[in-house]
């Protein structure tokens, strides 16, 4: 009879299977990697790019205008949103990393983005 494996119940935090620890240390480390690897998910550069289309299939024939692929974190995201919506005075929402205004705002919204150092592409 052989020697008995040690079996290893849980993974090492190198290997990224730690959830939970009593030492603050471990786990001020790894909220300060999460929040690091949250705040740019897709990292491009320091250019600020946002792309515009405007839809209107699927709205009832009613006019909403997009922002995509801006790659600027959730909570940047959210307040250029919120900015956007009280600049311009209309509705709006921040969902699935797109800002969608109501109306065909494409123009005034190029002008908004501009001003604050984007590049916008598109319509």
């Amino acid at each position: 009879m052989g020697k008995k494996k040690k079996m290893k119940l849980t993974p090492s935090l190198e290997e990224g299977g730690l959830v939970y620890s009593t030492n603050p240390q471990t786990m001020a480390a790894l909220f300060q990697q999460s929040r690091l690897n949250d705040l740019d998910p897709k990292p491009s550069g320091n250019k600020k790019i946002v792309k515009i289309r405007l839809e209107k299939s699927g709205r009832s024939g009613k006019a909403a205008t997009v922002l995509y692929d801006m790659y600027l974190g959730g909570e940047r995201a959210d307040t250029l949103c919120q900015r956007l919506k009280k600049k311009l005075g209309c509705g709006g929402s921040y969902i699935n990393e797109e800002i969608i205004l109501q109306g065909d705002l494409r123009e005034k919204i190029r002008a908004f983005l501009v001003a604050e150092g984007f590049r916008v592409i598109g319509q």
